[in-house]
């Protein structure tokens, strides 16, 4: 039984335990799930909840903010989008175990797909990379002041339970504590950081295969991770960087260090001059 348990912990298997939750650190069902989030009181990953700033969200947000209006009634248009794809999600996972569907369809998907906004607002796509690109870098560097990332993960998912998130991984549990009791409840960008620990290590359990080969036909409301591309030279250039800046300060530290053993030694051996004084 105990192999049993073992073996299905984690998958689509086990009727106690969140699957998705357990892989992405996420569900879309938050606390009503009907089975159990188990969050880690440690991990090497840390998750800073929506902080980044979707270009397609934030188009449809002052979209939003500019009013619309039918008849002169006001449409809740946040609440009735995501009442809408709660139901699309629902009738696409259910459908979708008897076979590949080719007839459900849907604007907000198709949008997605294209990273455009289903009410019509496009998305400046050349200013929209240079600010993830400055992101990524404003997150790298801050992060590996606590110590070496072995992952920068940005969500390029729509989706309200992971739309925004930042996975980050230490290469030591005891740096990812660091960040964690640092970062959480710091502000970036007006927005205020909600940091907590993650189940997910193996992000190839976590990630899209589909959207990593262009074909993930749920656009960005997919429940896997669709992870945004950065350029390995970036993240290379950012690591050096990152690795000088730690040298340079454990010299700093190690200077400091024998500095204070030098004034420590001095005071003892005037204390004990004073001694023999006396």
């Amino acid at each position: 039984m105990a192999r049993h348990l073992a073996r299905i912990h984690g998958t689509e298997e086990d009727k106690v335990n969140c699957p998705f939750y357990f892989k992405i650190g996420a569900c879309r069902h938050a606390d009503r799930c009907s089975r159990i989030h188990h969050r880690p009181a440690f991990s090497q990953t840390i998750l800073i909840k929506h902080i980044y700033r979707h270009p397609t969200r934030e188009a449809e947000l002052q979209a939003a903010r500019e009013g619309r209006s039918v008849d002169g009634v006001e449409v809740d248009q946040g609440k009735a989008r995501e009442d809408f794809l709660v139901f699309f999600e629902d009738y696409f996972s259910e459908l979708s175990k008897f076979g590949q569907l080719e007839a459900l369809q849907s604007p907000e998907l198709q949008a997605a797909r294209e990273g455009r906004s289903v009410d019509g607002v496009e998305v400046d796509q050349g200013k929209a990379r240079e600010d993830f690109l400055v992101f990524f870098e404003d997150y790298f560097s801050e992060l590996s002041k606590f110590g070496q990332l072995e992952a920068l993960h940005i969500c390029d998912n729509l989706g309200d339970h992971m739309i925004g998130h930042v996975y980050a991984k230490f290469s030591e549990e005891e740096e990812a504590a660091d960040a964690l009791n640092v970062m959480n409840g710091r502000y970036y960008n007006g927005r205020k950081m909600e940091v907590e620990f993650s189940p997910v290590t193996d992000f190839r359990e976590a990630r899209c295969r589909d959207f990593d080969e262009d074909t993930c036909r749920r656009g960005g409301f997919c429940n896997f991770m669709h992870i945004k591309p950065v350029p390995i030279c970036l993240i290379r250039d950012m690591e050096e960087d990152a690795e000088e800046e730690r040298r340079r300060e454990e010299i700093e530290r190690m200077e400091r260090r024998r500095k204070d053993d030098g004034r420590s030694r001095r005071r003892g051996e005037r204390k004990g001059g004073e001694r023999k004084r006396g």
